[in-house]
């Protein structure tokens, strides 16, 4: 049995993207590792996100056990939000790997966000919304970064 992996991006301020690998600095256990991760299509690395309201592990795991199913080495890209940890409870009990991108506001300030989800949205090439059908929501800009850069996106509205 694989077991999952888990990465945590911190201060990290870009990601190299060339034809053949995605490469990232991340610490896990106080070392630097770099993370290669294959461009290939079936490469799926997530991001789950949405609502800031949302809270239902139970419908999230059964949304990612349908729509993930016929996919192989996945990556949930994880925001370290309230739904983002639910993801990546997900891949831990799927053996999936993690790549976490918190905020540091403390480092970055106002910009925090933004270099959060540059570096995030960047590394993605799908993302996965649950949205609670409220304008003006977190739901809303995320579907927005993913037209912004171009990565495929599929709604659940809950």
């Amino acid at each position: 049995m694989n077991m999952a992996k888990y990465y945590y991006c911190a201060r990290c301020l870009s990601i190299s993207l060339d034809k053949e690998i995605v490469k990232i600095a991340v610490t896990k256990k106080q070392r630097i590792f770099t993370y290669y991760i294959s461009q290939e299509k079936s490469m799926n690395r997530v991001i789950v996100t949405g609502s800031k309201d949302f809270d239902d592990y139970d419908f999230l795991k059964r949304k990612l056990d349908l729509l993930l199913k016929d996919k192989s080495d996945i990556v949930i890209v994880s925001d370290e939000e309230k739904i983002g940890t639910m993801g990546e409870k997900w891949a831990v009990s799927n053996d999936a790997d993690i790549v976490s991108f918190p905020i540091h506001w403390d480092e970055y300030g106002r910009d925090a966000a933004k270099i959060r989800n540059d570096l995030m949205y960047n590394f993605a090439n799908y993302s996965l919304i649950f949205w609670n059908g409220m304008k003006n929501d977190q739901a809303g800009f995320a579907v927005g970064a993913a037209k912004k850069y171009g990565i495929d996106y599929k709604i659940i509205r809950y």
